[in-house]
């Protein structure tokens, strides 16, 4: 269980580092976040970052601008909060 929390530490750290280029959409952050992942990977990847940015933002880490289909839609630009 430890290491599964510390990846997710690590991963949260490259979410940050995504965003510290500027706000992007989902789309954007998926190749800047997950580098280190087989693209063949990315359909699960972007359902684990959709996660993080959602729990970030519940935190106050991290918000956006809603796309055309509100905030439940996956659109929109995330950036850094803090």
């Amino acid at each position: 269980m430890a290491q599964l929390i510390e990846h997710r530490r690590w991963r949260e750290g490259l979410v940050m580092g995504a965003l510290r280029a500027g706000p992007a959409t989902l789309a954007e952050l998926l190749p800047r976040a997950y580098a280190d992942a087989p693209e063949a990977q990315w359909r699960w990847a972007r359902r684990s970052l959709l996660a993080q940015l959602l729990a970030m933002e519940k935190r106050g880490e991290v918000g956006r601008e809603a796309g055309a289909g509100g905030r439940g839609d996956e659109s929109g630009n995330w950036c850094l909060l803090a």
